[in-house]
């Protein structure tokens, strides 16, 4: 395409995109606004049909990880929501246990792909609120200390195929987690590329683990970030 065609597409993206975001509440025009600034008009407009589809607009606007139809999404990338979708579809194991550091509309998210989730929460007012709509196959366990938090995993002494590290002292919710894992389990760590959990991943990579990212855009926030699986031989997700 000439730079004319290009710059003509430039001004009819910009035009329908600023359209766009004049329609939106004031949360989903900062974060939209963050994204044009970094990557400009044109090529913004390749994105605004996978906005709209993913569900980003809405859940920007309701300030809630939700998805084009309102069902609830995990705050993970869009890429790793993707990736482990698509492989519980076509491998879901006979049992699938799920344990999870932090707690919200996941727990919601895992509870209808697994026979059982439990998760732990550290702030109470967080705890009573989502606690109202669980299911019936969610333990949901309030640990107001570090100590409660990180012990909450070894209660009952149980093994979980996917174990999350989303929540509150991750840094050694990461040393501890691989106990509890079956032996084909897997670790799910949100927000894998914060410098300060560098160090926790890469002792996991040392004690066998492989680590795959899932780096992009995600529900509400206006950035990319990167949400990680570290698996071994023959794990549950068969990477």
């Amino acid at each position: 395409m000439g730079d004319h065609a290009r710059g003509g597409q430039g001004a009819r993206s910009r035009t329908l995109i600023e359209g766009a975001v004049n329609t939106m509440a004031n949360p989903a025009k900062a974060a939209l606004n963050q994204l044009l600034q970094k990557l400009g008009y044109e090529q913004l407009g390749v994105f605004v049909g996978y906005l709209r589809a993913s569900g980003w607009w809405k859940s920007v606007g309701s300030k809630r990880p939700i998805d084009a139809s309102g069902a609830p999404l995990p705050w993970y990338s869009y890429p790793f929501i993707r990736f482990v979708e698509q492989r519980l579809r076509t491998r879901r194991p006979a049992s699938l246990r799920v344990f999870e550091f932090g707690s919200g509309n996941s727990t919601l998210w895992w509870a209808k792909r697994a026979d059982q989730v439990v998760a732990v929460e550290d702030n109470r007012h967080w705890h009573d609120y989502v606690q109202k709509n669980l299911p019936a196959n969610v333990t949901y366990r309030l640990a107001e200390t570090e100590a409660q938090y990180i012990a909450s995993l070894r209660d009952g002494e149980a093994r979980f195929e996917i174990i999350v590290v989303d929540g509150s002292f991750r840094e050694r919710c990461l040393d501890t987690a691989p106990a509890n894992l079956t032996e084909d389990g897997v670790l799910v760590v949100d927000n894998s590329d914060w410098d300060s959990l560098a160090e926790p991943l890469a002792r996991l990579e040392r004690q066998g683990f492989r680590r795959l990212e899932f780096y992009g855009l995600g529900p509400m926030n206006g950035h990319p970030w990167g949400t990680s699986v570290l698996y071994r031989d023959s794990n549950v997700l068969g990477i």
